[in-house]
């Protein structure tokens, strides 16, 4: 799955509201969003890697993030969020207002856990 229809599937669930644990319109987190978005066999996790899910896993440092990663991949902070890249500082992801797009990457997510995972669909 490219970049672009993975965010195109994702904002499928635009305004979900936040439900730890699921993965429906009705509530999901944010892992659940990565595996309905990507059609993941099996309930993915932030613990764990997405390599076995037909990833690669793609060498960024926080000064090489934004040039290294594209719209569609997959950052992860293990245990504890993931989201997709959407592009410049912009993030789409379940969070505590529920599932949008937002500009706080680097400000936020990056300032506050340091460098993500960067995971592309292969």
């Amino acid at each position: 799955m490219l970049g672009e229809q993975a965010l195109f599937r994702a904002r499928e669930y635009e305004g979900t509201p936040y439900l730890l644990g699921d993965t429906s319109k009705a509530g999901m987190d944010c892992s659940g969003l990565i595996t309905v978005t990507f059609q993941l066999s099996g309930r993915w996790h932030t613990s764990e890697e997405l390599e076995p899910y037909g990833f690669d896993k793609i060498a960024a440092t926080k000064d090489s993030l934004l040039s290294v990663a594209k719209c569609g991949d997959v950052l992860v902070w293990k245990s504890n969020h993931t989201v997709i890249y959407v592009g410049g500082e912009r993030i789409y992801h379940a969070h505590s207002s529920g599932v949008s797009e937002t500009g706080d990457l680097m400000r936020y997510w990056v300032k506050t856990f340091g460098s993500p995972a960067v995971y592309r669909k292969k």
